[in-house]
Protein backbone atom coordinates (compact mmCIF):
# COMPACT_ATOMS: atom_id res chain seq x y z
CA UNK A 1 0.00 0.00 0.00
CA UNK A 2 3.04 2.60 0.84
CA UNK A 3 4.07 2.15 -2.66
CA UNK A 4 0.62 3.65 -4.10
CA UNK A 5 0.62 5.99 -1.79
CA UNK A 6 3.82 7.18 -2.77
CA UNK A 7 2.81 7.32 -6.35
CA UNK A 8 -0.27 9.15 -5.84
CA UNK A 9 -2.60 5.89 -6.88
CA UNK A 10 -5.16 7.63 -4.94
CA UNK A 11 -7.69 4.63 -5.60
CA UNK A 12 -5.64 2.24 -5.01
CA UNK A 13 -4.45 3.13 -2.28
CA UNK A 14 -8.00 3.21 -0.83
CA UNK A 15 -8.51 0.00 -1.52
CA UNK A 16 -5.64 -1.45 -0.29
CA UNK A 17 -6.29 0.30 2.86
CA UNK A 18 -10.17 -0.95 3.24
CA UNK A 19 -8.30 -4.61 2.22
CA UNK A 20 -6.28 -4.14 5.26
CA UNK A 21 -8.71 -2.81 7.52
CA UNK A 22 -11.24 -5.66 6.88
CA UNK A 23 -8.71 -8.40 7.24
CA UNK A 24 -8.05 -7.14 10.60
CA UNK A 25 -4.23 -5.48 10.29
CA UNK A 26 -3.71 -3.32 12.96
CA UNK A 27 -3.86 0.77 12.27
CA UNK A 28 -0.36 1.13 13.72
CA UNK A 29 1.16 -1.11 10.97
CA UNK A 30 -0.44 0.62 8.17
CA UNK A 31 0.93 4.04 9.50
CA UNK A 32 4.33 2.36 9.96
CA UNK A 33 4.53 1.01 6.69
CA UNK A 34 3.70 4.40 5.00
CA UNK A 35 5.92 5.79 7.13
CA UNK A 36 8.76 3.68 5.85
CA UNK A 37 8.08 3.98 2.38
CA UNK A 38 8.41 7.85 2.96
CA UNK A 39 11.86 7.61 4.75
CA UNK A 40 13.08 4.81 2.02
CA UNK A 41 11.98 7.43 -0.99
CA UNK A 42 13.65 10.93 1.18
CA UNK A 43 16.90 8.41 1.61
CA UNK A 44 17.00 7.71 -2.33
CA UNK A 45 16.11 11.32 -3.20
CA UNK A 46 19.26 12.95 -1.00
CA UNK A 47 21.35 10.12 -2.94
CA UNK A 48 20.16 10.88 -6.48
CA UNK A 49 19.94 14.60 -6.27
CA UNK A 50 22.04 17.07 -5.01
CA UNK A 51 18.90 19.67 -5.02
CA UNK A 52 16.34 18.60 -3.12
CA UNK A 53 13.82 20.69 -4.83
CA UNK A 54 14.36 19.03 -7.79
CA UNK A 55 13.02 15.96 -6.75
CA UNK A 56 11.33 14.09 -8.84
CA UNK A 57 13.17 14.29 -11.76
CA UNK A 58 10.86 16.04 -14.77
Amino acid sequence: MAERVLVGDRAGSIEMLRWALERGVPHVLIADAIADGVRTAARVASLSSTNPGSWPAP
